[in-house]
């Protein structure tokens, strides 16, 4: 499958071996091989990561497939933003967090769910309802 909503182009092979992904230019020139079995919409083309999965777990790594976040959530997400949304539990049962991409805790997986508007706010859905937080810490290029 060749994913043409943004470019380069996302790419997918699915055959015995399981499901793995990369990126094309318009061209068809390989940008990324498709070696890695990437979670959709798992790519960071700008930074040069992807989310992938292993033994139902996520991970983060960058495109020459050095590991930046082992593969030990259940979800990774939002990893074009300032920090990583990560999702501890299962997909019933779960809590999310923000990290660093080296994996220091920014806020605690204690929410229900976790929603970026910008770079900077963040909308928190706890036990106790929604909070809106103003982030002042970014992450390093």
């Amino acid at each position: 499958s060749i994913y043409t909503w943004k470019k380069p182009y996302e790419v997918m092979i699915r055959d015995e071996n399981g499901d793995r992904n990369g990126l094309i230019d318009e061209d068809g020139n390989v940008i990324l091989p498709c070696e890695y079995d990437v979670v959709w919409n798992g790519l960071d083309y700008e930074h040069k990561r992807m989310v992938f999965s292993e033994n139902d777990k996520q991970g983060v790594r960058d495109f020459s497939g050095n590991i930046i976040l082992p593969p030990i959530y259940h979800q990774v997400r939002n990893i074009d933003r300032p920090f990583y949304t990560i999702q501890l539990g299962t997909k019933e049962d779960h809590t999310e967090g923000l990290i660093t991409d080296t994996g220091r805790e920014i806020l605690p997986s204690i929410y229900k769910e976790l929603c970026w508007y910008g770079d900077n706010y963040l909308l928190c859905k706890g036990k106790n309802g929604i909070e809106m937080m103003v982030l002042t810490e970014k992450r390093k290029a």
